[in-house]
């Protein structure tokens, strides 16, 4: 097989099986609990939380990620380098004025892709993100980055630089956001079409984990949801499955990271119940459809 045809291959979702065999729900992580936090790069980063419980630690850095955030965009570095010429630490150049309003910055810059194979070019240009190591270590049981804490010389801020992989990079984007912001509205709004009204109500996030364990308690409002979805997704099955590849690379990735967020987890299960009870429905139409053409009157010959 050439190369172009092997990647053509692995980057190719893999279609889902008959819809009786995908699972009801998603698999929990079997490891660890709502605690679960990368304790001692949280002690070099931040000393001051790595004694609290996993749930309050992240609260705490929610309150602070105006600061956090405005330091992540005042940043200027780039976003791709080749995979065989990657620094221990990356110089990033500070700008010349100051943000105007408070700001940390990053303390760590991840190098990461998607899964890598032995037909990828080693030249190949992989993704940049600097992230604050407290943020991923409150949220990430697993992520082991260098507990080293940047250095500021002369308008340089230098950043120990993390390689990693995930099993998606579009489902990583999307948490490195919530690791920041908590919109669970926001990532869900990326997986399924979900109604405005509804996502309206997630959008704060103490309210939210409550708002979706009642929707999930309530058969009227899921199979209220699920109508919507298949009324506001106009095409066939595969449009559906293709929503289901995207929540299943989000739990993979989820999973890959070891994030024990219940609501994170919430939004996770509302999503794959809604998706996948929406694509059992559209194969189900598909194949009476099927069944009722091929046994259809035939023209009689004359």
């Amino acid at each position: 097989m050439s190369r172009a045809a092997h990647r053509a291959t692995i980057d190719r979702p893999q279609p889902f099986p008959h819809p009786s065999k995908i699972p009801a729900i998603l698999g929990r992580l079997k490891e660890g609990n709502t605690d679960d936090v990368a304790r001692s790069i949280l002690a070099v980063l931040a000393p001051d939380l790595a004694h609290l419980p996993g749930t309050a630690i992240r609260q705490e850095l929610f309150q602070r990620s105006p600061q956090l955030l405005a330091g992540l965009t005042a940043l200027q570095f780039p976003h791709t380098m080749p995979a065989n010429a990657l620094p221990h630490e990356m110089a990033v150049l500070l700008p010349r004025e100051q943000p105007r309003t408070p700001f940390v910055y990053p303390t760590h810059m991840l190098a990461i892709s998607g899964p890598i194979d032995e037909y990828m070019p080693k030249d190949t240009h992989i993704c940049m993100v600097p992230i604050h190591g407290a943020v991923f270590a409150a949220h990430s049981a697993r992520i082991n980055l260098p507990p080293i804490v940047p250095h500021l010389r002369q308008g340089w801020l230098t950043l120990p630089l993390y390689r990693m992989t995930v099993p998606s990079m579009t489902a990583f984007v999307s948490l490195r956001s919530y690791m920041y912001n908590r919109r669970i509205d926001v990532l869900l709004d990326a997986l399924v079409p979900l109604p405005r009204a509804f996502l309206d109500e997630l959008s704060q996030p103490v309210r939210a984990g409550a708002r979706i364990h009642t929707a999930c308690a309530s058969p009227p409002e899921m199979t209220y949801l699920i109508q919507q979805m298949i009324y506001s997704t106009n095409g066939t099955s595969q449009l559906f499955e293709a929503r289901l590849i995207k929540v299943k690379e989000m739990w993979e990735t989820v999973c890959a990271l070891v994030m024990c967020d219940e609501l994170l987890w919430q939004g996770l299960d509302l999503a794959w119940h809604v998706v996948r009870s929406a694509f059992v429905v559209m194969v189900e139409k598909e194949s009476i459809a099927a069944r009722t053409e091929s046994s259809g009157p035939k023209g009689s010959a004359s």
